[in-house]
């Protein structure tokens, strides 16, 4: 697709959506007298052409749900939502509803001998660069997304400097940079705490697939001697980091949760049939049957015979009819009557 420049004059508001397919838009669109920094609000309902700019782009998403499509990939964004877009970085908005988003417009020369000094801020090149590549995928794009009270504090800052821009008083230019120098840095910040919970709940998932491996080993083995400590070990885990985290997973010790796993599978089997009760005691990993009534009376309240006793019906009286007897006949008579009739 062949890329163009649009030129058009300074200063006449454009929402991106109104950029010819495949074009760049030059800095020289909004930056009027020569300061790079402009502020726009988009409210639009089109479907936008792809197209790059020649500065940066702070996305601000204030409400509605839209699509917005760059790199080839479309991220589903709403409410919240605060994203950097780079210089000739091609995108466009898919918008089907009207939504409200501001779009703040700057090149580093707006922030002058601070800009560097900025490059230098923890957290600068994961969310300028790095999170626009790779950041997450779904729910809210790129970017991360700001609680309702910041974002409401955020729209209030921004009005301000918009404000700002639009009366241009004397020195207007050293205060709106001070703004937006203060706004960006305040971002990184609170962009730094969001990525912490990302890598804090990616960390917390890592354990619970590391402890559910091992309870599907547990299960799996229960008939096995099963080391608490070679498990740890096969999940990286020290023995008192790994029986704090699986009471945590299951609410019971490793020990008491083997343990219970064990009684339940000897439960099957001494409903299924009359195995010899020591038999059933090893094949559930029991190395003695008096640890094993040990175990299952401290569970159950009795021993394995006990249950096994209590689970089998109780045989009803015979009423079978002695071989050679004669039935007695309905209404209790001992048999017909011998004489003649009458």
């Amino acid at each position: 697709m062949k890329t163009t420049v649009v030129n058009v004059p300074p200063g006449e508001a454009i929402a991106g959506n109104a950029a010819p397919e495949g074009s760049v838009i030059p800095s020289a669109r909004f930056f009027r007298g020569g300061f790079p920094l402009h502020l726009e609000r988009l409210t639009d309902g089109r479907i936008g052409a792809p197209h790059a700019h020649e500065f940066l782009e702070w996305v601000v998403f204030e409400e509605g749900e839209c699509l917005h499509e760059i790199g080839g990939v479309r991220h589903p964004v709403g409410a919240g939502d605060v994203f950097i877009v780079q210089a000739g970085e091609r995108h466009r908005w898919i918008i089907g509803k009207p939504v409200r988003l501001v779009n703040v417009y700057f090149e580093p020369a707006a922030l002058g001998a601070w800009w560097p000094e900025f490059c230098r801020l923890p957290h600068f090149r994961d969310f300028f660069f790095l999170e626009p590549l790779f950041g997450r995928e779904s729910g809210v794009g790129k970017g991360f997304r700001l609680g309702r009270a910041p974002l409401a504090r955020l729209l209030r800052e921004l009005r301000g400097l918009e404000d700002l821009l639009g009366e241009r008083p004397e020195g207007y230019r050293l205060e709106a940079a001070s703004i937006l120098m203060g706004l960006l840095v305040r971002l990184l910040r609170q962009y730094g705490a969001a990525l912490e919970d990302r890598r804090r709940a990616a960390r917390g998932k890592v354990r619970r697939d590391l402890l559910d491996r091992a309870i599907a080993h547990a299960r799996e083995h229960f008939a096995e001697k099963i080391s608490q400590k070679e498990l740890a070990d096969s999940i990286a885990l020290d023995p008192a980091q790994f029986c704090r985290l699986f009471k945590k997973r299951t609410g019971r010790s490793f020990v008491d949760f083997l343990h219970h796993y064990r009684i339940a599978r000897a439960c099957e089997a001494l409903r299924a049939g009359d195995r010899d009760i020591l038999a059933i005691a090893g094949d559930c990993g029991f190395a003695s049957l008096g640890f094993f009534n040990k175990v299952f009376r401290r569970q159950l309240g009795l021993t394995p015979g006990e249950y096994r006793a209590k689970l089998r019906p109780r045989r009803a009286p015979s009423t079978a009819v002695s071989v050679g007897a004669r039935p007695r006949p309905a209404g209790g008579s001992a048999g017909p009557r011998s004489g003649r009739r009458r």
